[in-house]
């Protein structure tokens, strides 16, 4: 009878044992071609286990509950490792880790005017540049005349203002700028047609609403 208590008092001690039982592994992690460490790369077991990362020296230690079948060591840039059956006899697992060169096929650089990429926003907008403008026109009336949506009134005769009605709209519902500054606070004695069209580098004419 004392034989069956003190064998079974043994088993119990046995399965608390395995029960609190902890698999500790610990290692670093190095830069394949300079031997450098790897600060904050991962480390983690497979499938959903424990995992770290390491630390200013490129160490790392990692405990769990079970035995880690797979431990998995990745870092941005570099090409991730796999390490199947990790040895947790407290030696130091040292993982050097490649760097992943992408190689590109080819690079393609599109360059387009800022007149053309004006005209292929989702923007209403007319834009007219000095291409256009050079022995095209004589002055900004005779520009925009030729404009889609854009009515010129003259005033008088020739050299006499003239009211721009854009899509309807005139006056105060309707802006001038000159380089973003209105045109009304450039002067008041100064007419559009003033400006000689060789110093104007494009025009553009936004039948909606103006963008910021």
């Amino acid at each position: 009878m004392r034989r069956y208590r003190l064998l079974l008092l043994i088993t119990l001690l046995s399965l608390c044992a395995a029960v609190a039982q902890e698999y500790h592994y610990r290692g670093n992690v190095l830069d394949d071609a300079t031997g450098e460490p790897l600060i904050g790369a991962n480390v983690y077991a497979e499938p959903k286990g424990a995992g770290t990362v390491t630390d200013g020296e490129g160490r790392w230690v990692l405990t769990s509950k079970q035995r880690v079948k797979t431990l998995v060591v990745s870092y941005v840039g570099y090409k991730s490792k796999r390490i199947t059956s990790p040895r947790q006899d407290g030696k130091s697992i040292s993982v050097r880790l490649e760097v992943d060169e992408t190689t590109l096929s080819s690079v393609v650089v599109v360059a387009k005017r800022q007149e053309r990429a004006l005209r292929e926003s989702a923007m209403p907008i007319s834009v007219i540049s000095m291409r256009q403008l050079q022995g095209t026109a004589s002055s900004i009336d005779e520009v925009l005349s030729r404009t889609t949506g854009v009515t010129l009134r003259n005033t008088g005769g020739l050299g006499s203002a003239s009211r721009i009605s854009l899509r309807g709209l005139e006056g105060k519902r309707m802006g001038i700028y000159i380089d973003e500054t209105p045109f009304g606070e450039m002067s008041d004695f100064i007419s559009i047609n003033d400006i000689p069209t060789d110093m104007i580098e494009r025009v553009e004419v936004y039948k909606g609403i103006v963008p910021y």
